[in-house]
């Protein structure tokens, strides 16, 4: 029997389900029903279980939206996996002595969840529990880079760009052909994209299934980070993000 013949094909259908919510924060019986071709009775006892189970709630509106306990979850991954970046993280930091940061994909954004600060004089300002944009960011780049096609698209479709300096990519299709190089090489570079002064060289790190959902970058001051010194440090966070990967499953 081929793997596909474990699935029970209920379950896929209610993930189906709590996956819309991505898309809109509050949706009906009547708009799900339709859009994932589910009888409304079905849908009904559907959106009725995950209720009780405290996964989702229904708002005044006779709507639905995700309930915390869905949060409570993601935080579990976060936690996961700050704990087994941990230790690769800390060795990042002894080869570089430059700011190491951990970011987590959260759609068209990617939230700051572990650094190590630079042993250096001039030290970078990045926020523990922060969001930022994927599109003008080295991690989030690294991250879109390697996501699938139709989850690139649905994130294209929600970004407002922002000019954060002159050098931020503010046009969708100059972006389109940077992950094509950022895919192509591996990892993403932030040339002084975000901020004035300071540059940024990231790679991917993958899940079990293949999925980038996190990213790991070394971040310093431009002066440090010419181009031979950007070259010599990606080829450490390239290696370092895949050690975190296979720690995750990834390839297993």
């Amino acid at each position: 029997m081929s793997k596909s013949g474990y699935k029970i094909k209920s379950v896929v259908k209610a993930m189906k389900v709590l996956e819309q919510f991505k898309e809109k924060k509050e949706l009906g019986t009547t708009d799900l029903s339709k859009k994932l071709d589910i009888p409304k009775s079905t849908m009904f006892n559907i959106l009725y279980t995950f209720t009780e189970l405290g996964y989702i709630q229904q708002t005044k509106y006779d709507k639905y939206k995700l309930s915390t306990k869905i949060f409570e979850l993601s935080q579990s991954i976060e936690y996961d996996l700050r704990n087994e970046a941990k230790p690769y993280l800390r060795k990042l930091s002894e080869a570089t002595r430059e700011t190491i940061n951990l970011v987590l994909h959260m759609e068209e954004k990617v939230l700051y969840t572990e650094k190590v600060e630079s042993q250096e004089p001039i030290n970078i300002n990045t926020k523990i529990g922060k969001k930022e944009d994927i599109y003008c960011t080295a991690v989030g780049k690294a991250i879109l880079a390697f996501l699938k096609q139709d989850r690139q698209e649905k994130i294209f479709e929600k970004i407002t760009f922002h000019s954060h300096t002159p050098n931020t990519i503010t046009d969708l299709e100059d972006l389109k052909e940077e992950i094509i190089t950022i895919k192509n090489r591996g990892y993403a570079v932030d040339n002084e994209e975000f901020a004035r002064g300071v540059k940024c060289v990231a790679a991917p790190i993958f899940d079990y299934k293949g999925d980038p959902i996190s990213a790991v970058s070394i971040t310093g001051p431009a002066e440090r980070m010419d181009s031979k010194g950007i070259e010599r440090l990606a080829s450490l966070v390239k290696e370092n993000a895949m050690d975190i990967s296979n720690v995750l499953g990834f390839g297993s």
